[in-house]
C-alpha cells in the first residue's frame, strides 16, 4: 500500500494503512493496541516478523535511535 510522504494523514487514514498492511501481509504482520490516547483512540503497534520462524515476542528488541522505535532482530 503506497503512501505519500508529502501529505498529512489523519488517525483514520493511518489506521486504514496499518490494517491494509496486515490484510496484504498476514504472514509477516500483526496489529495490536497498546492502549488508548487521551482522546480515546487506540495506540497501534504493528509488529513485522516472519511468523514461520516464530512469534515476534520471542525476538529480542533492539533500540533504534534513527526511527525512535524498537525493532526486533532474530
Amino acid at each position: 500500500m503506497p503512501t505519500d510522504i508529502t501529505r498529512f494523514y489523519t488517525y483514520d487514514d493511518l489506521t486504514g494503512i496499518l490494517r491494509g498492511h496486515v490484510r496484504d501481509f498476514p504472514n509477516l504482520t500483526t496489529l495490536e493496541s497498546l492502549g488508548q490516547s487521551f482522546e480515546g483512540r487506540d495506540i497501534w503497534l504493528l509488529a513485522i516478523t516472519n511468523q514461520a520462524t516464530g512469534p515476534a515476542d520471542e525476538a529480542e528488541p533492539v533500540p533504534s535511535d534513527e526511527a525512535h522505535i524498537e525493532v526486533a532482530v532474530e
